[in-house]
């Protein structure tokens, strides 16, 4: 008869087998556990008593040994102690008294009997000594010998005998009590070995069954599997139980049948796939590579029209004014032109119209039967449309246009045609977007390079036609503060000076906006020649004792001796000197300013260092900028800006490198290394680059 159980049932009999044998073999276990416990309490009860029964005679002894001592040495004190002895020797009898002697009522009679003779002899025992106590009181020592060695020794001998039958008669129950268990235990163990054999037996024949009920019907599963895997989709599992495994086979061979059938219109699927994949990557190509609008939108409705052989594609845009949508790309499957007339233009608010609904509730909308939708348009341009999609291209919340399709085939558009199509929107969406950004940013660029052409041109125009009278004012000027034009007092020389200083200020800010624009439109120039930097440093130097003249602040100077000539200008070399040095004075309000000079590795190394304000870590990098300067507490500092990012530029025009160390509230050193002979130098071919023999 075979029993129609579930896996988890003949797993839960299984189990339910093994733990009846576990608890019966732990039974068994626990019985000899048992055993083993009372053996090691009677030999521990056993050990104790005997113990107990030596204590006992060793407290005889020690009464007898004082009555010895007291006898031989004739110390009457010696009674006190003995009397603590007996009192001991009384103590230890009790214990004894309290204990149960024996495992069997005969033992325990018969050691009580001896216990009770004891009690007669520890009475006897303190008559005997009180006698010898009084008797060595009065000084008879000679009687008192006399008691001890007849009366004292026939109760020690009677004492003696009745330990040694206790003790014989506790160890005698011991050892039985111990065999007693031994043999307990021998029949536990053996019961104890059947079970757990039986155990292991019935449990691997339970495990033998239950595995092979579950691994046969699942071979035959894999197989059928395997087969279906290879290809084979008409075989079938044939499992005929009826637990989960037969369930699973039952519902094994049902999604058979369904991937059977869906395999049949796999390729049709793949295919439309695979097309769908291939519009998204051309579009995907455009978007990459295409920036003009109108091309990129054509290309996009054929592309999209052809591969999904639809009746017409089209992109919408929405008017500047919001209130239309132009029709700004069309295309069709065939190669006929289509008749766009009555839908370049579609009104925001038009009803009936599927593209005008899309741009309004901006959602994809489909309808699949044109012949029976209130929201279609119908159109003398496109007479054979039966189904139409217009998906919103959205980028974000802004609506950039309508993508409207249109098929000859009713119920055209499916939920993955929808999913495909709205993918294939948002990238036409992104392509508009950045080709309209594209096209802004184009604008702005020529509107920038424009103005900044124009602001070049009219600032170099200025610089020009400034120079030339500021020009001449300084030399009348000087004219006239010489005495050539005639004699003039010490106030008007005074006051000739200041026009002459401020005429030099301004001639050096516009020669600053000169040279800026000139670099600005790349038409700066260097004339190389080979230059003395010692005898540039020596002119640098003592332009910068003119500068911290009537200061509070101590110019020292560093400079190695015979340094080498290099390829460079002479001109702007100086000039480099000059701002370095003057932006140090300006910014040191009392303190130094040190100039260093020295060969290092093929190079000139110049250093300018103050221990002015400084400079904020987070401003190092705006000072090189034109027109910037550090925000600062200082009066009197005049400035545009200039200075550095010029001094900067030339440096790295001769090859160089220009950079700065600073701290607040210490100071700041600006480091120039200028290459002795750089190698672009040595081009003939380098633009903006005049050699001349010397000057």
């Amino acid at each position: 008869m075979r029993l129609n159980l579930s896996i988890g049932q003949r797993t839960t009999l299984g189990f339910l087998l093994m733990i009846a044998l576990v608890l019966v073999a732990s039974g068994t276990g626990l019985l000899y556990t048992t055993s083993v416990e009372e053996t090691v309490h009677a030999t521990r009860s056993g050990v104790d008593q005997v113990q107990q029964v030596a204590n006992l005679q060793v407290a005889w002894l020690n009464v007898v040994g004082t009555l010895d001592t007291l006898l031989l040495t004739r110390q009457i004190g010696l009674i006190d102690e003995r009397r603590g002895q007996l009192t001991d020797f009384y103590a230890q009898l009790q214990d004894l008294q309290r204990q149960t002697l024996g495992s069997d009522p005969a033992m325990i009679e018969r050691n009580a009997a001896i216990v009770a003779d004891l009690q007669t002899l520890g009475e006897e025992l303190t008559l005997v000594t009180r006698e010898i106590e009084s008797v060595a009181l009065e000084g008879r020592w000679a009687r008192a010998q006399t008691l001890r060695h007849t009366d004292l020794a026939s109760l020690q001998r009677r004492l003696n005998d009745n330990l040694d039958r206790l003790t014989a008669n506790i160890r005698a129950d011991v050892a039985e009590s111990v065999a007693r268990s031994a043999e307990a235990q021998s029949r536990n163990r053996t019961f104890w070995t059947i079970t757990a054999g039986l155990a292991l037996v019935v449990g691997a024949v339970a495990a033998f069954l239950t595995v092979t009920s579950v691994t046969r019907p699942v071979r035959a599963l894999v197989q059928v599997a395997q087969a279906i895997r290879g290809g084979d989709l008409s075989r079938r599992a044939e499992v005929d139980t009826r637990d989960e495994i037969g369930e699973l086979a039952e519902a094994f061979n049902s999604m058979t049948e369904q991937l059977s059938e869906s395999i049949e219109h796999l390729e049709e699927r793949v295919s439309a796939r695979t097309r769908d994949l291939q519009v998204a990557a051309d579009v995907s190509r455009q978007v990459t590579t295409v920036l003009d609008i109108d091309r990129l939108l054509q290309e996009v409705v054929t592309l999209t029209a052809q591969n999904y052989n639809l009746y017409a594609c089209f992109v919408f845009l929405p008017s500047e004014d919001g209130t239309h949508l132009t029709l700004a790309a069309a295309g069709g499957a065939s190669n006929d032109v289509l008749d766009l007339s009555g839908i370049e233009s579609i009104a925001y608010d038009a009803n009936p119209s599927v593209i005008a609904l899309a741009a309004r509730t901006r959602k994809p909308v489909t309808v699949n039967d044109v012949s029976d939708s209130k929201v279609y348009l119908s159109l003398s341009a496109l007479p054979h449309t039966r189904s139409e999609l217009a998906i919103p291209m959205m980028l974000g919340n802004r609506l950039l246009g309508i993508f409207d399709l249109q098929s000859t085939e009713p119920d055209r558009f499916g939920e993955d045609d929808l999913r495909v199509l709205n993918s294939l929107a948002e990238q036409i969406a992104v392509a508009v977007r950045n080709a309209q950004l594209f096209a802004e940013v184009e604008a702005s660029r020529e509107a920038a390079e424009e103005a900044n052409r124009i602001k070049s041109q009219f600032l170099a125009n200025m610089s020009h036609e400034l120079r030339t009278p500021l020009n001449a004012i300084l030399n009348f000027t000087g004219f006239i503060a010489d005495g050539v034009l005639g004699p003039i007092n010490e106030e008007q020389r005074d006051i000739l000076q200041k026009v002459i200083g401020s005429s030099q200020h301004l001639l050096s800010l516009i020669n600053d906006i000169l040279d800026l624009t000139k670099i600005e439109v790349g038409m700066m120039d260097l004339f190389l020649e080979e230059v003395d930097m010692n005898a540039a440093l020596n002119a640098s130097i003592a332009t910068a004792k003119g500068l911290v003249k009537d200061t509070d602040i101590e110019l020292r100077v560093n400079v190695e001796e015979n340094l080498p000539h290099i390829i460079g200008d002479k001109r702007r070399i100086r000039q480099i000197l000059l701002n370095l040095i003057s932006n140090a004075v300006k910014f040191t309000p009392a303190g130094t300013v040190t100039i260093t000079a020295q060969q290092a590795d093929g190079a000139i190394y110049l250093a300018v260092s103050d221990t002015g304000i400084g400079i904020p870590a987070d401003q190092q990098e705006i000072i090189f900028e034109t027109f910037r300067q550090v925000k600062h507490d200082l009066p009197e500092t005049p400035g545009t800006g200039l200075g550095l990012p010029i001094a900067k530029h030339f440096v790295e025009a001769h090859g160089g490198r220009l950079w700065l160390d600073s701290e607040v509230g210490v100071g700041s050193t600006f480091h120039v290394l200028l290459p002795i002979r750089a190698p672009e130098f040595e081009s003939e071919t380098e633009p903006n680059v005049q050699a001349t023999p010397g000057r």
